[in-house]
């Protein structure tokens, strides 16, 4: 009778539809959450940066903590230009990046305080092209936690 009983629930199992879009309380187990994570990787032996593009996906950095970059702060503006610049071939862009870390430095900001504000518009208004405004500003946090030597 007990063997019965497993092999109609068995057989009423297979029977039904598979539905691909169950909730954790029909099917008996919780959501599975999936992240995928890009390890850091050290500069080449030939001296250039690493050119992975940063995580768009994580926190916003208004709940993040804030940016703590060590050492002079101007010389790390004209450093993250610099690998914001390696990153490029084209000539012209390299001569936007260059813009806004003029402008960044003319107006007295780090990194820190750019990454706070987190305002391209800042810089295409002092006349930044808006692709280089938006990447001068959105990728100092992976700079800082990926590139930057200590």
């Amino acid at each position: 009778m007990i063997h019965e009983q497993i092999y109609r629930a068995e057989r009423q199992r297979l029977e039904k539809p598979r539905s691909y879009n169950r909730t954790a309380s029909e099917t008996g187990y919780p959501p599975i959450t999936i992240t995928n994570v890009l390890l850091p990787q050290t500069p080449q032996a030939t001296g250039s940066y690493m050119s992975l593009p940063p995580d768009t996906t994580t926190t916003p950095s208004a709940d993040l903590p804030g940016l703590h970059i060590s050492g002079l702060l101007d010389v790390a503006v004209r450093e993250y230009s610099t690998w914001q610049q390696s990153r490029m071939s084209d000539e012209v862009l390299k001569a936007e990046v260059k813009k806004a870390c003029d402008v960044a430095l003319d107006d007295g900001l780090n990194l820190a305080q750019i990454d706070e504000d987190k305002s391209p518009d800042y810089f295409t208004k002092r006349g930044v092209k808006w692709g280089i405004a938006r990447r001068f500003v959105s990728d100092i946090r992976f700079w800082a936690e990926n590139v930057m030597v200590i």
